[in-house]
């Protein structure tokens, strides 16, 4: 299996570090924890306040993607991939699941809930001021040589 946790990946990882990583998690929204059998069968959380979890897993496609009818405790999430990891499927029984149909395009395309979390950063508008400055820069160096001359 391998864990990534916020975009960093560990091979092999061991039930106790898994363990560790969730009960680390933050609620920013870069952290999230993915623990993988291969690139279509996983299951992964995010942490949207300090006191619950949001679960989804994957089962081999879209057409099997299922995410925690309601949020769940650290306990219930530790408890949840602790048996994942484990490849027992104690973990489905465990919890209320909901379906989402990612294989539908609509108007409204549902996506899964960690993806609707990891909006990618805001940009700051730094290139705009660094390129108006290169500018006004270009425009002063332009006049003193015109005067120069």
């Amino acid at each position: 299996m391998i864990l990534e946790v916020s975009g960093k990946k560990f091979d092999n990882p061991t039930e106790i570090k898994i363990t560790e990583v969730i009960k680390l998690l933050g609620t920013g929204s870069d952290s999230f924890i993915i623990l993988s059998k291969n690139e279509t069968t996983y299951i992964q959380t995010i942490k949207p306040n300090e006191s619950n979890f949001e679960i989804e897993y994957q089962n081999d496609s879209l057409e099997n993607h299922y995410v925690t009818r309601e949020p769940v405790s650290l306990e219930k999430a530790l408890e949840i991939f602790t048996s994942y990891f484990r490849s027992s499927n104690d973990w489905l029984s465990s919890t209320e699941w909901k379906k989402l149909d990612l294989t539908k395009k609509t108007v409204k395309q549902q996506k899964p809930v960690l993806e609707l979390k990891l909006k990618p950063k805001e940009k700051s508008g730094c290139l705009g001021v660094i390129l108006l400055s290169l500018l006004l820069l270009c425009g002063t160096i332009m006049i003193s040589i015109y005067k120069i001359s």
